[in-house]
């Protein structure tokens, strides 16, 4: 019985096994039945009344219904144009990912279709020549294969494919996406030098030979090979030269040698650009171009590069790129620059209606062709150009937001923070990840006008490092870095960031000029006086003086020695103003100091004792007549400005000196009753009411000292009070001891650390500081895990 039901059910499932196959195969004798023509035709229908769908679906059933290859290979690329097709009118966009696996399929039954193989190529090449340089790859072996099947079939050289492959070789070494640069190289510059004689009048085939020379004079040069740099140079130079000799109507070519030329005299004239020959003769090629091709946008885009990179120039530069714009207003790489250039003319005459136009202008781009982010070989550029638009939107209204709230203007830094925060949306949307470095940093700043102080600063801290480590930098960040750190105590980390934002190219200077002053200030503050005069001669080379400018230039004539010239600036400055006032105390104070040092220098035996007592005595009189000077700066300087503790104490001790006691302790006083709390002067005074103010023992004035502190109540407070006093006095050890104490109250609070941190490093105790560091990494006192203490 049991056989018998295993014999029935193998009768069955073979019953169905057979049916299943006889379906099969009816399915298949059907379908290749049927006549792929008739799907054809009514796809052609479909096509006439703008059916996509439906002509897609015919195509495909005909490609069902044929065995045929070649038929198969017809629909096929049918299919692929009908994917590329762009009616907005009928709601269809051009699908690329279908088109490619049309031509993809063709290859898979034809691995020799030129056809295919071309418009694989050309989509990776076009892929490539938008900015994505992983493309390369692709082109280079895709029109190494096609180069093949062309010569198999011996059928002639296809420019097209020859430039393809030669120029894929020379992005692969350019980028350094083979461990063989230099023989790449050359295989790239033979292809190339074959393609001239080619197609003598192709101008991409001498911009591309031009550009490999430069590049292997590098490699020659970081070879040890002197001078390949140079000779490579006017190599490169030579050929767009008969590049130009070959199509003299032809604007790219002129446009590719003026670059070229522009470039090398970039290199060669550094910061002093106007006044240079070489400069002159340029800027009249270029306008020369600019006749010759009046109706092309690209040759005004060229001139507008050419201005731009010299502040004077702004005007002419907006001009030209105005100009450029009016000719091809669908340009989008022309509007980005126009954008770029309102806000740089903007912010160098501080004029905010360039800053509205410049707003105003990216919303417009954004709706331009070149923004849009759609499928095919030019959505990487495409989405780069939106990308772009975002960044400039969201940097400029950050610091708006920024400026808008160090002014106290809410409402102002409410409306642009709102903008930036859309803006900054749009960049995460586009990059897509989170944790990617430019996410970060952008997130960062705009925490920061939000008034997360402390996140912001991690974030961009963080952002900043990441791309030092990968030999990178963004402008905007080290900027807005700097800015953060403006009245922070790490001015280290102030002038690195300032550094970066620049003295490397392109300089934050072309747009913000006063970023300048701001470096010169942190030199001085770092004793490099002789530096920061001439980044003051820099900058009023570009822009006129003014009182920030002669300021900086008088503290360092002043800083380095160069008295006369100081006095010479400071008569032409306003008298009357506090920074004239302070620097002639300064200027006066420099020169009783240098005849001082003068007089210890002099050896004894140089002079005879009548000419060494002459010479004295004319000293003496020169350091009182400074002094009574600086007396009568002071009491002009506290009229004007009675809170100002330095002066009026070096006032009250010129008073001291002079036996008037009395009027000292009325200045203290007058003092005291608009600055109660200050600590310093509730010392002075205890001081002055001593038998002898000029002779107070230190051990009395630590005790007077430690009583008033006493008082204060509050003992971290008090601490710190007392610290900035040892300091002032340098009294190096009980200002450490103090420190060490205020740091063991508040262990957490970072004046305190970075003073400790400060004064461990002045004293070599090398054990505290690394100590401080590792407190400031644990604890995060810095908001930057500890890294502003290395």
């Amino acid at each position: 019985m049991a056989k018998k039901r295993l014999n029935k059910k193998v009768a069955i499932m073979g019953s169905t096994i057979l049916v299943v196959f006889l379906l099969g195969v009816v399915v298949i004798i059907l379908r290749f039945s049927k006549d792929p023509s008739k799907f054809l035709s009514d796809a052609q229908v479909a096509l006439a009344q703008y059916d996509y769908g439906g002509a897609e679906r015919n195509y495909r059933q005909a490609y069902g219904s044929t065995r045929d290859d070649d038929l198969k290979i017809e629909i096929l690329f049918k299919m692929a144009r009908l994917h590329l097709i762009d009616d907005k009118v009928h709601e269809h966009e051009p699908d690329w990912i279908k088109a490619l696996s049309c031509w993809n399929t063709v290859i898979n039954i034809d691995p020799k279709n030129i056809e295919a193989q071309m418009a694989m190529l050309k989509y990776f090449y076009e892929s490539g020549d938008s900015g994505n340089t992983g493309a390369w790859q692709m082109v280079e072996s895709t029109a190494s294969e096609l180069a093949q099947i062309i010569d198999e079939k011996r059928l002639d050289p296809d420019p097209y494919v020859l430039l393809a492959k030669a120029r894929a070789k020379l992005e692969i070494a350019d980028s350094g996406q083979t461990s063989e640069r230099e023989k790449v190289l050359v295989e790239a510059m033979a292809e190339l030098e074959q393609l001239k004689e080619l197609t003598p009048d192709n101008i991409d085939v001498y911009k591309y030979l031009a550009r490999a020379e430069k590049i292997k004079g590098e490699i020659d040069s970081s070879k040890g090979i002197l001078g390949a740099t140079q000779k490579a140079a006017d190599k490169a130079e030579e050929i767009l030269k008969r590049a130009v000799d070959i199509a003299p109507d032809n604007v790219e070519a002129y446009i590719n040698l003026l670059d070229m030329r522009f470039g090398s005299v970039r290199e060669e004239v550094g910061s002093d650009w106007r006044s240079n020959e070489k400069v002159q003769a340029l800027e009249g090629d270029f306008k020369a171009m600019v006749e010759q091709f009046g109706s092309d946008a690209r040759a005004y885009r060229a001139l507008a590069r050419f201005y731009q990179l010299d502040i004077r120039d702004i005007d002419k530069a907006v001009e030209a790129i105005e100009k450029a714009v009016e000719l091809d207003r669908q340009d989008i790489s022309n509007t980005m620059a126009m954008a770029e250039l309102y806000y740089r003319k903007g912010s160098i005459y501080e004029n905010e209606d360039f800053l509205t136009k410049a707003i105003k202008t990216v919303e417009n781009a954004l709706n331009l062709p070149g923004a849009r982010d759609m499928q095919g070989p030019r959505q990487f550029q495409h989405r780069q150009n939106k990308y772009m638009l975002y960044r400039l939107l969201a940097g400029w209204c950050i610091e708006q937001a920024f400026e808008a709230g160090r002014a106290q203007d809410e409402e102002q830094k409410a409306k642009w923070t709102a903008k930036a925060e859309q803006a900054v949306h749009e960049i995460e949307q586009i990059i897509g990840t989170g944790d990617n470095v430019h996410v970060v940093m952008w997130r960062g700043m705009l925490a920061l006008v939000k008034g997360d102080k402390i996140t912001a600063i991690r974030q961009m801290f963080n952002a900043y490092e990441q791309l030092k480590a990968a030999n990178q930098r963004d402008q905007m960040l080290s900027y807005m870095l700097a800015r953060v750190f403006e009245d922070e105590p790490e001015i280290g980390a102030r002038k690195e960031f300032l550094e970066s934002a620049l003295l490397k190219r392109p300089s934050i200077a072309l747009r913000k000029p006063g970023v300048m002053l701001d470096y010169a200030e942190v030199l001085l503050k770092l004793f490099s006086p002789v530096q920061a005069i001439s980044l003051v001669d820099t900058y009023e080379k570009v822009m006129q003086p003014n009182d920030r400018s002669r300021r900086l230039r008088v503290l360092g004539y002043i800083s380095s020695g160069q008295f006369d010239e100081a006095e010479a600036l400071l008569n032409q400055m306003d008298a009357e103003a506090v920074d004239t006032i302070e620097m002639k105390l300064s200027l006066l104070t420099r020169r009783i100091v240098r005849i001082r040092s003068a007089r210890k220098e002099q050896g004894s035996g140089l002079l005879d004792e009548q000419q060494d007592n002459t010479a004295a005595l004319y000293d003496e009189v020169e350091i009182e007549t400074y002094q009574n000077r600086m007396k009568q700066l002071r009491e002009q300087l506290v009229e004007k400005e009675p809170g100002r503790w330095n002066v009026v104490y070096a006032l009250c001790q010129d008073y001291v000196a002079n036996g008037q006691v009395n009027r000292a302790k009325g200045l203290i006083d007058e003092f005291l009753a608009h600055e109660a709390r200050n600590i310093r002067a509730q010392i002075y005074k205890r001081r002055l009411y001593e038998p002898d103010p000029e002779a107070v023992s230190k051990e009395r004035l630590n005790q007077i000292t430690e009583e008033v502190v006493a008082g204060i109540g509050d003992e971290k407070n008090g601490l710190i009070k007392l610290v900035q006093y040892y300091r002032t006095n340098d009294m190096v050890e009980e200002a450490m001891a103090a420190c060490k104490k205020a740091h063991e109250v508040e262990p957490g609070d970072k004046l305190i650390t970075a003073t400790l941190f400060e004064m461990a490093l002045k004293a070599e105790d090398m054990a505290l500081a690394e100590q401080l560091v590792q407190d400031a990494r644990s604890g995060n006192i810095d908001d930057c895990d500890g890294n502003l203490f290395m």
